[in-house]
């Protein structure tokens, strides 16, 4: 009986452990295409980012309002066009330029491939 509690408790632990470690995906579209298709991570999640569209799979749940995450997302890879999650809306133009304060020009991707 004790064994079939712990074995339960575990699966408990282990479904609530997976949405605490990832709220959902996220999705930006780069103002200037990508010469190769590169991989980076950027505010804990991992982006593959191909032509001008790049993808996170899975986000960290501590995500605020977009802009920060957009903004180290376009430090790596350059401005960024639109930028939204599954749990937030696009970020609308004021959020947008705020992103691309820290913006790299184009062809200045420091990720590897």
């Amino acid at each position: 009986m004790k064994l079939a509690f712990v074995a339960a408790c575990l699966v408990a632990t282990s479904l609530f452990a997976g949405q605490a470690l990832a709220d959902g995906s996220a999705t930006a579209t780069l103002e200037q295409p990508l010469a190769a298709k590169v991989k980076i991570v950027a505010d804990g999640a991992v982006w593959v980012c191909e032509q001008a569209s790049c993808i996170a799979g899975v986000t960290p749940d501590d995500w605020s309002s977009g802009v920060p995450e957009c903004k180290d997302l376009a430090k790596q890879v350059g401005r960024v066009a639109n930028f939204k999650t599954e749990y937030h809306p696009a970020l609308q133009t004021a959020a947008l330029e705020k992103c691309n304060t820290t913006a790299k020009g184009p062809g200045a991707v420091t990720a590897s491939r």
